[in-house]
């Protein structure tokens, strides 16, 4: 079979305004599975102390529909920096039928990712800047008769790939402002 290159690197920063680097990091070390994955769609895996089953968006492709699980490893927060590392990428099948989603026994037959997220926050004036980081690294395998050429087949998988990374920083970077503003509020 052949393998194909996706890799990535996107940044995206913002300011959160009237906020404080010491907050945000008081809120990422008391709130960190929801301020990264939301609350929902993340469990713990089980027997891997440490590490997450973290559930993406359902997506239609065609008459299937599909849902991917991320296996993650979250390092310990410190003042103003976080780092996640993503172990495994398993692309799973819903069955119609049932709803439950069927994942591979070896993902790494279909695909080999690597992936690191790093997280930094510091104190601008009476802001806050966060600033996402995202390393993507995928090995995706085809078989030698499928006849889409490798740079075909990279140009169509690329924009899946870059827009689910950027959906899932805006997704950090909303739940962190509203978090914020959770915490702001009168009680």
């Amino acid at each position: 079979g052949r393998r194909v290159r996706v890799d990535l690197e996107l940044v995206a920063e913002e300011m959160l305004p009237n906020s404080s680097a010491s907050h945000l990091s008081d809120l990422i070390a008391t709130r960190l599975t929801d301020v990264l994955f939301g609350g929902e769609g993340a469990e713990p895996v089980p027997g891997e102390p440490g590490a997450t089953f973290v559930y993406l968006p359902q997506v239609q492709v065609g008459p299937f529909s599909t849902q991917t699980r991320l296996t993650c490893v979250v390092g310990e927060p410190r003042p103003g920096h976080i780092e996640v590392q993503v172990m495994e990428i398993n692309p799973g099948v819903v069955d119609k039928t049932t709803g439950k989603v069927e994942y591979q026994e070896d993902p790494s037959a279909l695909c080999e990712a690597s992936s690191r997220v790093v997280i930094r926050w510091r104190q601008l004036g009476g802001d806050a800047r966060l600033s996402q980081e995202v390393r993507q690294d995928l090995r995706i395998k085809i078989p030698d008769w499928f006849p889409v050429p490798d740079a075909v087949f990279e140009s169509i998988i690329r924009p899946f790939v870059e827009q689910s990374v950027r959906s899932n920083q805006a997704g950090v970077a909303k739940r962190l402002r509203g978090l914020l503003q959770a915490s702001m509020a009168p009680a």
